[in-house]
């Protein structure tokens, strides 16, 4: 599927084919479509993690597509990974939390980390952790570069630090615990 798009960026350009993937993946998400989500997921967030230099990756980040990554992350770590998660649900998840790498990289203040943060990335990170021994070793050691190293190298910026409180105050303590439990 990924090919396609690059085959289409000829006749539309970067733009449309961001708005197109984009349309897509707002889709399924809205559909409660499991299996299309986390395909349609793992196709964008390709983009962003794999072609970070093609102009694509930006036209998707232009059109805010993190919040809507963040939410598909957040959606398909909520389900039961032996039950409901396929393979490119799996996958995207697993790269998704790697392309935050990435995108903290990007602009002071991390633009991109506060956009998943401010679209309850936190949840997301929560739930999934709950489920660690159905993932690679890749998501643990992307999720604790993210918390270790990302997060507390960018607290001298005020905009993060405020996001992040958000973040953590919109936490639901009952959740966090069920997910805790659950590991």
């Amino acid at each position: 599927s990924s090919h396609i798009y690059v085959c289409i960026c000829c006749c539309i350009g970067e733009g449309g084919v961001a708005r197109l993937a984009l349309s897509r993946l707002a889709a399924s998400l809205k559909g409660g479509n499991i299996e299309d989500c986390g395909e349609h997921a793992q196709i964008v967030c390709g983009f962003v993690s794999r072609y970070n230099d093609h102009p694509l990756c930006m036209a998707i980040l232009e059109k805010k597509g993190v919040p809507l990554l963040t939410k598909a992350f957040v959606s398909l770590s909520r389900l039961v990974p032996e039950k409901d998660l396929n393979i490119p649900c799996r996958f995207f998840i697993e790269e998704f939390v790697q392309s935050l790498d990435y995108l903290s990289t990007l602009g002071p203040g991390c633009p991109y980390i506060c956009q998943a943060l401010r679209n309850n990335l936190l949840h997301g990170v929560a739930a999934c952790t709950s489920n660690l021994q159905n993932f690679t070793a890749e998501l643990t050691q992307g999720l604790s570069f993210l918390l270790g190293f990302v997060f507390t190298t960018h607290l001298v910026y005020f905009t993060f630090i405020t996001t992040l409180q958000a973040a953590m105050e919109s936490l639901n303590e009952k959740d966090v615990e069920r997910w805790v439990l659950q590991s």
